[in-house]
């Protein structure tokens, strides 16, 4: 929403759960609008130009495996927006959709490879509903003039490359193909471990508990996509980023 103001966007939004933490005048706000009902998401499309969805439940790694609500809020969400949309006449779509619908690989996946065999296991029911957000994108594709612009986000940390990415996608994207949107090279839990130590000048005994619930052991993603098509960079390496994430957090939540 910020980096949208900035831009000298004319924007609406909502709240649901929780408070809108940004305190603007030009910013239109419905209140209580829950995106599970398809005539609250027919109000707050109704008149825009463009819609970047990137609301939905999520849960903890360790209830990833078993859960059904979450999944199917992910499948309710989308398919009530796009549909309203489409009513709507809505000109460009953008989902933020995950990477938990890839397979397991060893090695820098691209997205051509996202239907290749299962999600990971951990990520079995949740994956095939980040799946089936596609599916729908594509079923409306058959029949509907929008543009619907799809990323695949990683692991997202920081201030703002997730947000830089997907919009030069909602501007210069094809539609329905769809664009990896991360940082691309991997980094380990020890090296983010060791990078928040560095970063905060701190020497605490690091003791590693291997019984924690896990998901999947090794993910990478190919960026050549978005960065040769579109022109994307991420601007921060993994240690600045983090270093101006934990100023924030400190500055906000300093006690």
């Amino acid at each position: 929403i910020k980096e949208l103001l900035k831009r000298g966007a004319k924007i609406r939004t909502h709240t649901h759960n929780r408070p809108l933490n940004i305190v603007d005048d030009r910013i239109e706000v419905l209140e209580n609008i829950d995106l599970e009902k398809f005539d609250d998401c027919m109000k707050l499309v109704e008149g825009a130009d463009y819609v970047i969805h990137s609301a939905g439940n999520i849960c903890h790694p360790s209830e990833v495996p078993t859960d059904f609500r979450t999944a199917l809020n992910q499948v309710t969400l989308v398919s009530n927006l796009l549909e309203s949309c489409h009513k709507s006449g809505v000109k460009r779509f953008v989902d933020i959709n995950s990477s938990t619908g890839y397979p397991d690989r060893e090695h820098p996946i691209t997205e051509d490879e996202y239907w290749d065999g299962e999600p990971y296991i951990s990520y079995y029911g949740y994956g095939w509903s980040r799946r089936y957000r596609e599916k729908m994108m594509e079923h409306l594709s058959h029949f509907s003039d929008m543009k619907i612009l799809i990323c695949r986000g990683t692991a997202m940390f920081g201030a703002h490359d997730v947000v830089n990415g997907a919009l030069l996608v909602l501007e210069k994207g094809e539609s329905m193909r769809p664009y990896n949107l991360g940082y691309g090279s991997t980094i380990n839990i020890g090296q983010i471990v060791d990078t928040i130590l560095k970063v905060t000048g701190k020497n605490p005994n690091v003791e590693w508990d291997n019984t924690k619930p896990t998901t999947i052991p090794f993910r990478s993603f190919n960026i050549d996509r978005i960065t040769k098509e579109l022109g994307f960079k991420p601007k921060y390496s993994f240690e600045d980023g983090l270093r101006e994430t934990i100023d924030w957090y400190k500055e906000h939540f300093n006690d």
